[in-house]
């Protein structure tokens, strides 16, 4: 069976339920319902959950290794954003190829 047809008949099984209910068992049915919900949504605000940090220092670079990054020249136009390493190492290899 599919799984919408399911939940259609879940669905209209649940709400012939309810309308055999007396309407005054109904809304408090649907005020409490309603009030649960809000109390939830309220305690999820409330409920403070601290983050776990893990305080350790990142290794420190070999004498071997440059950083790309140490040798980036900021740009004289405002509008253009940083790049990245790898668009660096293209830019520079353009440049290289043109002053051939």
């Amino acid at each position: 069976m599919n799984i919408r047809k399911k939940i259609k008949r879940w669905i209209e099984l649940a709400d012939h339920q309810d309308k055999r209910l007396v309407r005054r068992s109904r809304i408090r049915k649907w005020i409490v319902i309603t009030g649960m919900l809000a109390v939830l949504f309220i305690l999820s605000f409330i409920q403070q959950l601290k983050p776990e940090f893990n305080h350790y220092s990142m290794p420190e670079a070999q004498s071997g290794q440059t950083h790309t990054c140490d040798s980036v020249s900021l740009s004289n136009n405002p509008f253009e954003l940083p790049a990245d390493s790898f668009e660096q190492l293209l830019k520079q290899k353009i440049d290289e190829r043109n002053t051939d």
